[in-house]
C-alpha cells in the first residue's frame, strides 16, 4: 500500500490517503506494511519521482492506480443483485467515487487525454450509461439494478470530457448503441445527470468530423425537443438550464435544417420562461440566451417567431440595455457586453425590418428606452475608438448598429411618405406639419434632435452614412418633413 503526504503532515492522516499513487518531488513516500499484529509500521524514504514509463503522460499519476480503478470499476459494474460474493446496494463505496472523481478531473486536463486512450476507458463507462438504463432497456440486462446516481453523474462527466478528445470521440460514436443510449438519458429527472449529459452532447458536436452522426440521431428523436423545452420551463436549476439553452444553441447553430425546426414560438417561449423564472437580466446566462436568439434572426422560421413575440423580448432588453448605460459612453465597458450586443442589435433590426410599417416602428413602445441606449452605445463606440480605450475592436459592433439605424431610417421615410401626404389630402394636416400619431410615434427622434449633447447627434448620424449611401436620403427626407435643424445641418455638406 502506497500513499504519499507533505513530511509535516500527520503520519494518521497519511494512511487515510493511501493507494493514491501520486508522487512529487516535494512529498516523502510513506511505504505502510503489515506486521503480524493490528499495528502496521511506517517506514519513510525520501525520493523524486516514479520511473518515468509509470506516469500517464507528464502528470503526476501512475498507470498501475488506473489499470486498479479500471478492475474495480468493472466489477462494481458485473455486479449482480444474486451473487453471493458482491452486494448491490443503491450507494457507492466513498473511497471507490472519491478515485472516480479523481480520474474525473485527470480528465479535465485535455493535454492528458491523449495519453488515455490506452486505457479504453470509453467502453468502461459507456457500459456504466447502459447500466443506467437497465430498468427501461430489460433485454439487455433483466436482473441488474440500476447505478446510484453518483456513479451515473461521474461517467458521462467523464465522457463527456473523453469525447474533447477526437479519438476517442470517434469511438463513442461508431459504436452503433451509444448515441441512442446517451439521447434516451433525458427521460432522466436527476439533474446533475442532465447536465452532464449536454455537456457531452456539446462536446461531440464539437467535433467536425463526428457531429452530423449526433445531429442525426437528434433530429430523428422527436421527444428531444419536447424534453428540452420541459426542462426549460420547469427547472430552477441554473447550471441545468444554461447547459440546456448552449446545448440549444450549439445544435442550432450548426444544423440549419434542425434550426428550421426548432425555432418556433414553444422554445422562444421555453427560453423566455427559464430567464423570467431565474431573474436573468444580464450576466454569462443572459449572453447564451442572446446568443440563440440571433440564431432566430438567420432563418424564416426563427425571424416569424421573433415577429411575433417582440412585446415579450423588449422588455428584456431594455434591462440589459439599461445595464450597459449605467457608465458615461466613454465608460461603457464594452468588453463584457460586447457578444450580448451583436447578437441582441440584429435582433432588432430583423424586427424592424419585417413588421408591418406601423407595427414596425411602435415595437418600441413596449420599452421606450431601447433606442436612447443604443444612440448612447453609439456614442460611446465613437468615443472610445478616438480615445482608443477600448481592449477590443469595436468595429463589428459599429457595422451592426449602422445596418439596424439605416433600416430603421428607411422604415422612417417609408411612414412619412404614406402618413402626410394622406392626412394633407384628407384635411388633417399639411405637408410640413405631421399628424400628432406620426409625432408620437417618432418622438425619440425629436428626443435625438433636441438633446444637449451634440457629439451623441453626431455619433448617430455618422453611425447611419458609414456604409450605406442611401441612408443620407432618408435622413435628408425626415429632417425637412420634421423640421430636424440640428440633424439635418449634419446630414448635408457644401454639395
Amino acid at each position: 500500500l502506497i500513499a504519499k503526504e507533505k513530511v509535516d503532515h500527520d503520519l494518521n492522516r497519511s494512511r487515510e490517503r493511501s493507494n493514491a499513487f501520486l508522487w512529487d518531488d516535494e512529498y516523502i513516500l510513506l511505504a505502510v506494511t503489515e506486521t503480524d499484529g493490528d499495528e502496521k509500521s511506517i517506514t519513510t524514504t525520501e525520493t523524486s519521482t516514479p520511473p518515468v514509463s509509470d506516469n500517464i503522460g507528464e502528470t503526476a499519476y501512475s498507470k498501475m492506480w488506473l489499470y486498479s480503478l479500471i478492475l474495480r470499476v468493472l466489477k462494481f459494474l458485473q455486479a449482480e443483485p444474486g451473487d453471493p460474493d458482491t452486494i448491490v446496494s443503491d450507494t457507492i463505496d466513498s473511497e471507490l467515487e472519491e478515485e472516480l472523481c479523481c480520474l474525473w478531473d485527470i480528465t479535465v486536463n485535455r493535454d492528458v487525454l491523449p495519453h488515455l486512450r490506452e486505457f479504453r476507458l470509453v467502453p468502461v463507462f459507456s457500459g456504466a450509461v447502459v447500466r443506467v438504463l437497465c430498468p427501461r432497456l430489460t433485454c439487455a440486462a433483466p436482473t441488474r439494478s440500476p447505478l446510484p446516481p453518483p456513479v451515473q453523474e461521474i461517467s458521462l462527466g467523464i465522457l463527456a470530457n473523453l469525447a474533447l478528445d477526437e479519438s476517442e470521440c470517434t469511438q463513442m460514436t461508431e459504436e452503433p448503441t451509444f448515441i441512442i443510449n446517451i439521447l434516451n438519458l433525458m427521460g432522466s429527472t436527476d439533474t446533475r445527470i442532465l447536465m452532464e449529459l449536454f455537456r457531452l452532447l456539446q462536446a461531440a458536436l464539437a467535433s467536425h468530423s463526428n457531429r452530423q452522426a449526433w445531429l442525426d440521431a437528434i433530429h430523428f428523436t422527436p421527444e428531444f425537443f419536447d424534453r428540452v423545452t420541459f426542462i426549460l420551463c420547469s427547472s430552477t436549476n441554473a447550471g441545468l438550464l444554461v447547459n440546456t439553452i448552449s446545448a440549444v444553441e450549439t445544435i442550432v447553430r450548426v444544423d440549419d435544417s434542425i434550426s428550421e425546426v426548432w425555432c418556433n414560438d414553444q422554445l422562444l417561449s421555453s427560453i423566455l420562461e427559464a430567464q423570467k423564472q431565474m431573474h436573468w437580466l444580464h450576466g454569462d446566462e443572459v449572453e447564451v440566451i442572446h446568443r440563440l436568439l440571433y440564431i432566430f434572426s438567420s432563418n424564416r422560421t426563427g425571424v416569424q417567431t421573433l415577429m411575433s413575440k417582440y412585446y415579450d423580448l423588449y422588455p428584456g432588453f431594455g434591462v440589459y440595455l439599461r445595464k450597459v448605460c449605467e457608465d458615461e459612453p466613454h465608460l461603457i465597458p464594452f468588453e463584457r457586453y460586447h457578444n450580448s450586443l451583436r447578437a441582441i442589435i440584429p435582433v432588432i433590426d430583423v424586427i424592424v425590418s419585417n413588421l408591418p410599417l406601423m407595427s414596425a416602428l411602435t415595437t418600441f413602445d413596449s420599452d421606450s428606452d431601447i433606442l436612447p441606449c443604443l444612440f448612447n452605445i453609439v456614442w460611446g463606440c465613437a468615443q472610445q475608438e478616438h480615445l482608443a480605450t477600448c481592449s477590443i475592436s469595436l468595429t463589428g459592433l459599429w457595422e451592426d448598429l449602422s445596418v439596424m439605424f439605416g433600416d430603421l431610417m428607411r422604415r422612417v421615410q417609408d411612414l412619412l411618405q404614406e402618413k402626410m401626404p394622406t392626412d394633407s389630402a384628407g384635411g388633417g394636416g399639411t405637408a410640413s406639419t405631421p399628424p400628432a400619431s406620426v409625432s408620437r410615434t417618432l418622438r425619440w427622434l425629436y428626443c435625438l434632435e433636441k438633446s444637449t449633447s451634440p457629439g451623441l447627434r453626431e455619433a448617430f448620424v455618422r453611425c447611419c452614412l458609414s456604409r450605406r449611401g442611401e441612408v443620407r436620403g432618408y435622413l435628408v427626407y425626415a429632417c425637412h418633413q420634421l423640421h430636424l435643424e440640428n440633424l439635418l445641418e449634419l446630414v448635408t455638406d457644401e454639395n
